[in-house]
């Protein structure tokens, strides 16, 4: 965000929050799928 919001401010404000809020709506199903639970596991359980 620090590199990317500069110019993509002087191109539309409002448009660099709209990417900016889609690219964080699709991280949610990308988390829900990818990322594995490890609540209550060992670190060695996680290797």
């Amino acid at each position: 965000i620090t590199a990317s919001f500069p110019s993509l401010a002087d191109w539309n404000l409002s448009g660099t929050y709209v990417i900016y809020t889609i690219f964080a709506a699709l991280s949610i199903p990308f988390v829900l799928k990818f990322v594995k639970e490890t609540k209550g596991k060992a670190l060695e359980e996680m290797g």
